[in-house]
């Protein structure tokens, strides 16, 4: 299964959700609203969900946050977000790792007795 089948994103919305949700495609005339940054028009493409600005997590479900969206954008938009919450964590993971165990690090060679100076003092 994929997509809502096995998510829990339903469980957290709001539950006056379809109606938010009607309202909002009402207010974006389901179309797709984004302007692209390689033509600086509006996508314009027919609009059938509607999705969160900023992410769900810390954008909430204010109608200034919430937008439609047509089929083609959601992927790259989940995407693109799932890559950079992915980024995060293992940047937090490499951070609270433990150090190696030092029979684990690089050994260093000792400079050559050459390479110092030959003066004594």
């Amino acid at each position: 299964m994929s997509g809502w089948q096995d998510s829990n994103r339903l469980a957290e919305l709001p539950p006056d959700w379809r109606s938010t949700r009607l309202r909002i495609m009402d207010r974006d005339r389901w179309r797709y609203a984004h302007i692209r940054t390689d033509t600086n028009r509006r996508c314009g493409l027919p609009a059938r969900d509607v999705d969160h600005i900023t992410p769900h997590a810390g954008g909430g479900t204010d109608d200034d946050n919430l937008q439609a969206l047509c089929d083609w954008h959601p992927g790259r938009k989940s995407g693109a977000e799932g890559g950079r919450a992915s980024g995060r964590a293992r940047a937090a993971e490499k951070a609270t790792a433990e150090p190696p165990h030092p029979g684990l690090l690089p050994v260093s060679t000792p400079a050559s007795p050459l390479s110092e100076d030959p003066r004594p003092f």
